[in-house]
């Protein structure tokens, strides 16, 4: 959280304008807000654009994290993970970081690995212990065949600042014995083919004196680096191996990678395996859009359907009204009837009684006359 939107605005357009060595590919890692304005922005074929962090799981009501697909569908092809910050900041675990590690797998995104000592790790001799446990989890969530999206960073704590810069000879020692425990616990091809970056302070002014000893040692495949990355200066740290040296070319040849710097982080993929990503990416982005609108279209029909049947069921409520009014109506009249029969039949009944008691009643004799 170091940039503002105008140094994000000057560092896509002097990146823009810089001439990168051929064998050297950039990645850059913006914060959240300003993803979306570098993936547009950066017009540079080497240079690529990576998320800090991402959330630990895909889907759901995680307020204000970042979801590795959602992350890839802004533009990015690879994310942070494992920070020290992270680490000892927000109390990610071990467990967390390697969780992360094969979620963005998954989401077909790449990582960089982010593994580091304390310096009271240091202090105690329990540096390599350190990392060999943190690898563990990170290397439980790769499959083989996912380790050419994979970059390790090693980042050591105790190196973040100016009063202890680490020597090439240090960062060397701990990258060789990181990679030969890869070629012990892994594969000898991941171990030869993976790309260890040192991600401890590097910065411009100390460029020749530290940066390029380093590009020099066999293991030291790159470099992450912070704030020496906000000014032009960078430049020179990602094109310190201008110099080419037959000894380096059949190393990196016997590798088959090219040497990668970044803006805060680094990449692994080579040129064509990015461009391969980038074309996916888009054809991706097409998908959405038409998914997109067939969603809308869908959603209008839906609408139209659900307006239908709201205004038949009115109709058909209504005409139910006037059914059982007309019901009523009927049973009234029914009713009506049935009283009036009732009615009738009592009348009926009254007059015939009367007759009956007339009939039974002796004719009243005549007077006989004398």
């Amino acid at each position: 959280m170091n940039c503002d939107f105008d140094q994000v605005k000057d560092i896509c357009r002097w990146m823009n304008q810089a001439t990168f060595s051929k064998d050297v590919e950039v990645v850059v890692a913006p914060s959240a807000m300003h993803i979306q304005y570098v993936s547009d922005h950066i017009k540079s074929d080497r240079a690529s654009v990576a998320v800090q962090n991402v959330c630990a799981h895909s889907y759901g009501d995680f307020t204000g994290e970042n979801s590795a697909n959602q992350a890839l569908n802004f533009g990015c092809e690879y994310a942070i993970v494992g920070h020290n910050e992270r680490r000892y900041q927000f109390h990610e675990s071990d467990l967390d970081v390697g969780g992360k590690v094969g979620l963005c797998l998954r989401e077909r995104l790449g990582v960089i690995a982010c593994i580091g000592e304390s310096e009271q790790d240091r202090k105690e001799g329990k540096t390599m212990e350190t990392l060999y446990r943190q690898m563990k989890k990170i290397c439980a969530n790769i499959w083989w065949f996912n380790w050419n999206r994979v970059v390790i960073a090693y980042e050591p704590v105790w190196a973040q600042g100016r009063e202890r810069l680490a020597s090439p000879e240090e960062v060397q020692e701990v990258h060789h014995n990181l990679r030969e425990w890869i070629r012990k616990n892994v594969m000898p091809e991941v171990a030869d083919q993976v790309r260890i970056i040192y991600a401890g302070r590097v910065q411009a002014w100390n460029t020749y004196s530290n940066c390029k000893k380093m590009s020099d040692c066999e293991d030291i495949d790159g470099f992450m680096v912070s704030t020496a990355s906000f000014t032009p200066e960078f430049i020179d740290i990602v094109n310190v191996r201008e110099n080419d040296r037959p000894q380096e070319k059949e190393r990196q040849k016997k590798k088959g990678n090219t040497f990668k710097y970044s803006v805060n982080s680094s990449s692994h993929m080579t040129k064509e395996a990015t461009s391969k990503r980038r074309k996916e990416r888009e054809e991706r982005g097409e998908k959405i859009e038409e998914e997109e609108k067939q969603a809308e279209v869908d959603e209008e029909t839906c609408t139209e359907e659900r307006n239908e049947d709201k205004a038949e069921g009115k109709r058909s409520k209504k005409d139910g009204s006037f059914k059982k009014q007309a019901n009523k109506d009927v049973i009234q009249t029914k009713e009506s009837q049935k009283e009036k029969k009732k009615k009738q039949k009592e009348e009926g009944g009254e007059e015939a009684v009367a007759e009956e008691q007339a009939a039974e009643e002796p004719a009243a004799e005549e007077p006989v006359a004398e």
